[in-house]
């Protein structure tokens, strides 16, 4: 499988894919459970530096005046695990967005390059598709982290009206 020293079209990757066995795609698996941890610095970086200022800030604009954001969380999660869980939810689908978002920015450059390569339009579309496919994940991110901020505003809200939370809104 990973002795092919040329591949010029993509559905010579469906071919090569056929041949692998269950200890390679084990390995395959491991290997991209990291790659996936050490692009997640990269994908935040990208959705902060770039979908944030495109899309704007996931914070609301006004928060919640005496409690930082863990602190809400805190709260949310001492009083009410079923809502903490939704708000991770939302967490863990934004983080999933943006480091696809990153993976697939980095297979554009690399099917804009194998296109240069080979002036084959096949990579020219899996070029365009990526990007495309790339902006969309990233103002998906957006979207489910301004739903994450959202909702925890109001479930802190919500624990105030119900005077589990005792919150002095004069300081």
């Amino acid at each position: 499988m990973f002795s092919t020293p040329h591949i010029n079209n993509i559905g010579q990757y469906i071919d090569i894919s056929k041949d692998v066995s269950a200890s390679q795609a084990v390995l395959i698996i491991i290997v991209s459970y990291i790659l996936g941890s050490v692009i997640d610095n990269f994908g935040s970086f990208l959705y902060y530096k770039v979908g944030c200022k495109i899309w704007g800030s996931p914070y609301p604009k006004v928060k919640h005046p005496t409690l930082t954001n863990t602190q809400q969380r805190a709260l949310i999660r001492m009083y009410s695990i079923e809502n903490f869980n939704v708000l991770q939810v939302w967490k863990i689908l934004k983080t999933m967005y943006h480091n696809l978002s990153f993976a697939l920015l980095l297979l554009f450059f690399a099917s804009g390059w194998r296109f240069l390569q080979n002036n084959d339009f096949q990579w020219l579309l899996l070029s365009g598709v990526t990007a495309i496919s790339s902006v969309i994940l990233l103002n998906r991110a957006n979207i489910y982290d301004k739903w994450h901020y959202k909702e925890m505003l109001e479930m802190v809200e919500v624990l105030k009206q119900e005077k589990k939370l005792i919150v002095s809104d004069s300081v």
